[in-house]
């Protein structure tokens, strides 16, 4: 869904996508890793991206480690193309978003965001950890336990009815 439109630096962010989470939504996935599939149809084609995160209602968020990558042309769905890049709110790549459905917003990446291409997006979540869900036609949102963010042929995921967990928005930075 195409969003509101912000100037930047060098260019203007691009609300690329943006949902809203599921009421009630709040279940207990720490010490799992996420990788939502974001389709190509989802994206805006720009040179920096950067992503809103949501904490649940009931309790914090909790980020070990998140990355985002260009799905491979082969083998897995949610597997990267390439060495992901990694998310970092602040500069750190670890991150606990408080209670109360407060959000927080990532640092700017340079991440070139190729429209052709789904988007992988790989949050690993702390134990103790809640991840907001929704669903979204299109979207498909695989998970496995342990901390497997990173790895760019990943195996062993099994596939969730829901869509998306901690991010609620992803913003490109069009020319």
């Amino acid at each position: 869904m195409m969003g509101g439109l912000m100037s930047g630096n060098f260019g203007t962010w691009a609300t690329a996508a943006q949902w809203t989470k599921e009421a009630g939504s709040g279940a207990n996935w720490g010490g799992f890793t996420f990788r939502v599939v974001v389709p190509a149809s989802a994206l805006v084609v720009g040179s920096k991206i950067r992503l809103t995160c949501q904490s649940s209602d009931t309790s914090s968020s909790g980020i070990g480690a998140m990355y985002i990558g260009a799905a491979a042309a082969s083998g897995d769905d949610y597997d990267f193309g390439t060495t992901p890049t990694q998310v970092l709110f602040s500069g750190s790549g670890t991150v606990t978003v408080p209670i109360g459905g407060t959000t927080l917003v990532s640092d700017a990446m340079d991440f070139v965001v190729d429209a052709t291409k789904p988007l992988i997006i790989s949050t690993y979540m702390p134990l103790g950890r809640t991840a907001n869900i929704t669903t979204l036609s299109g979207w498909v949102t695989r998970y496995k336990t342990g901390n497997d963010a990173s790895t760019v042929n990943a195996t062993g995921y099994s596939t969730s009815s829901y869509a998306a967990s901690l991010v609620t928005k992803i913003e490109v930075l069009v020319p």
